[in-house]
C-alpha cells in the first residue's frame, strides 16, 4: 500500500467522523471495501513470499545434503591415502625381501658351479635354509598385504545377476529388503569370479566405516534358510587355513565350547563366559 493511498484513506476517515449518522455508514462500507481491495492486492505478495521461503528451504537442504557428500569423499579420501601408505610400507619390504633372495641365489648358482667340498657343501645347505626362510617372511608379507587390502570388504552371494547391472543400486536394495538396513557408506562393489550358468557370481563390496560393516555382518544370521549368504573376504592362503579349521570348530561346539573362528584361528572359550579372560587360540 502507498503513502499517497493510506494518505487519502485517513482523510476520507475524518471526513466520515464530521459527517452525519447515514452518510457515516455509507463511507464506512466504502472504506471497508477499498480496505478489502487493498488486502486483495497484498495476497499475491504473501504468496511470493510463502514460494520465496519454501524455495529457500529446498537450497538448505540442498547445501545440507552437499555438505554431508563432502564429509563422506573426505573420509574416503583420508582412507585412500592411509591405504597408499600402508600398501607401499609392504611393498617396499616386499622389494626388499625379494632383491635379498635374488643376491643370495646368484651367490648359490657360482657356488654351485664350483668343485664341491664339505665347507662348500655347509655353505650351500646354509644358504638354501635361508632362503626358505625368506620364502617364508615374504609369503606370510605378501598374505598380510592381500588381508589388508580385504579387511573391509563383505561378500555377499545369492543375489540374481543381470548384465549392465549397477551392483551397488543392487546391494542397497538387498540390504534394505533382507536386513532392513539403508544407511550404509560403500566404496567399491564389484562381481568376481569366473561365470557359470545358472549360477550368479558373487558381490564384493567395500565398507568405508567399520561399525556398518559389523552392523551387516552381524545381522547376516537373518538370511539363514535362505539362498543368500555373507562372509568376510580373506586370501586364498588364509581360506585354506580357515576351511581346515571347520571340522575342529563342529566337533568343539558339539563338546558344548563356545568357538569363534577369526581369521585364520579358533578361538575357544572354556569357561563359556564372555570376555572372561579364559580364552586359548587354536590354529
Amino acid at each position: 500500500m502507498s503513502d499517497n493511498s493510506t494518505s487519502e484513506i485517513l482523510t476520507q476517515t475524518r471526513e466520515v467522523l464530521s459527517a452525519g449518522e447515514n452518510s457515516q455508514l455509507n463511507h464506512i462500507i466504502s472504506l471497508i471495501q477499498k480496505l478489502d481491495v487493498r488486502l486483495q492486492h497484498l495476497e499475491p505478495i504473501d504468496n511470493k513470499l510463502d514460494l520465496v521461503q519454501k524455495s529457500l528451504d529446498s537450497l538448505s537442504l540442498k547445501v545440507n545434503s552437499l555438505e554431508s557428500e563432502i564429509t563422506v569423499l573426505k573420509a574416503k579420501h583420508v582412507e585412500l591415502e592411509t591405504s597408499c601408505t600402508t600398501i607401499s610400507a609392504m611393498y617396499d619390504q616386499v622389494k626388499t625381501v625379494s632383491e635379498k633372495n635374488k643376491q643370495e641365489l646368484q651367490k648359490v648358482k657360482k657356488s654351485a658351479n664350483k668343485p664341491a667340498n664339505n665347507e662348500k657343501v655347509t655353505y650351500l645347505e646354509k644358504s638354501i635354509h635361508e632362503l626358505m626362510v625368506d620364502k617364508d617372511e615374504l609369503t606370510k608379507s605378501v598374505t598380510e598385504l592381500k588381508w589388508r587390502s580385504m579387511k573391509d570388504n563383505l561378500v555377499f552371494s545369492g543375489l540374481y545377476e543381470e548384465p549392465n547391472e549397477n551392483t551397488e543400486a543392487k546391494l542397497r536394495s538387498f540390504l534394505h529388503e533382507q536386513l532392513g538396513i539403508d544407511k550404509v557408506e560403500l566404496g567399491n562393489t564389484h562381481r568376481f569370479g569366473k561365470h557359470v550358468r545358472g549360477r550368479p557370481r558373487p558381490i564384493v563390496a567395500r565398507f568405508l566405516y567399520n561399525h556398518d560393516r559389523a552392523n551387516v555382518l552381524n545381522n547376516a544370521r537373518h538370511l539363514k534358510g535362505t539362498q543368500y549368504y555373507i562372509n568376510e573376504q580373506f586370501p586364498t592362503e588364509i581360506e585354506e587355513k580357515r576351511r581346515k579349521l571347520y571340522p575342529k570348530m563342529k566337533e568343539l561346539r558339539q563338546q558344548g565350547k563356545r568357538v569363534k573362528l577369526v581369521r585364520d584361528r579358533l578361538i575357544v572359550n572354556v569357561m563359556h563366559t564372555p570376555l572372561s579372560g579364559k580364552e586359548r587360540f587354536l590354529k
